[in-house]
């Protein structure tokens, strides 16, 4: 759980045992529907909470990284039609309801668990804030900003690795592939954001945010 304070070593024993074995699954593979979801921790790779239309065309409403606890709380859970899925190969490990009723005996790993829900209610504020307010530049500046920052707090051993298409990106902005890889172009001719061989590379987060707060 990347940003929440760091666990005593009796519950980070707990949440272990609470954890299924590792499972390592396929991209595009769903992981969980709003029935019978079982809560799990992404430890490597991408997943994302997404809504298809029945054309095909979807709009990916949140992004879970490596380290994030998904599932679990109503700011991750699949609600209605949206659906988990796994945006590149993944491994994670799940959580029963026999291990969610082990975590509910740990008070710290309870408040850790809700600390790590707020992150991802803060997340879901910003995806409509994204999208509602800002154009395409202002979009992609903001997202990478914000990977960047979870990246960085990420567990795994390539923390900068974002192992998704360009595709992918512009179904979590709500633009399109050229729009994105424009868009791309722009901030890596002036030195603010690129992909180096899928690595994001962000030299002055500040001056990031200077292009999305002036491109509305």
């Amino acid at each position: 759980m990347a940003n929440t304070p760091p666990l005593a070593s009796d519950d980070v024993n707990a949440l272990e045992a609470a954890l299924s074995p590792l499972e390592t699954v396929p991209i595009d593979a769903v992981l969980g529907a709003a029935k019978g979801a079982t809560p799990f921790v992404l430890c490597d790779g991408w997943a994302g909470l997404v809504r298809t239309m029945a054309s095909g065309k979807r709009q990916i409403v949140a992004l879970f990284l490596p380290g994030d606890v998904v599932g679990l709380d109503t700011a991750t859970a699949p609600l209605g039609a949206g659906e988990i899925v796994a945006l590149s190969a993944v491994r994670l490990r799940r959580l029963s309801a026999q291990g969610r009723a082990l975590v509910a005996l740990r008070p710290q790993l309870v408040k850790a668990l809700a600390a790590h829900n707020l992150q991802h209610q803060a997340r879901l504020q910003d995806q409509v804030f994204r999208i509602g307010v800002l154009a395409a530049l202002g979009r992609v500046a903001h997202l990478l900003g914000e990977l960047d920052t979870r990246l960085k707090l990420a567990a795994g051993d390539d923390r900068s690795l974002v192992p998704v298409t360009q595709a992918v990106l512009g179904q979590v902005l709500g633009i399109s592939l050229v729009h994105v890889n424009r868009t791309l172009q722009v901030l890596a001719s002036q030195r603010l954001a690129w992909l180096d061989r899928n690595r994001l590379v962000v030299p002055d987060d500040k001056a990031l945010e200077a292009v999305w707060q002036s491109a509305v």
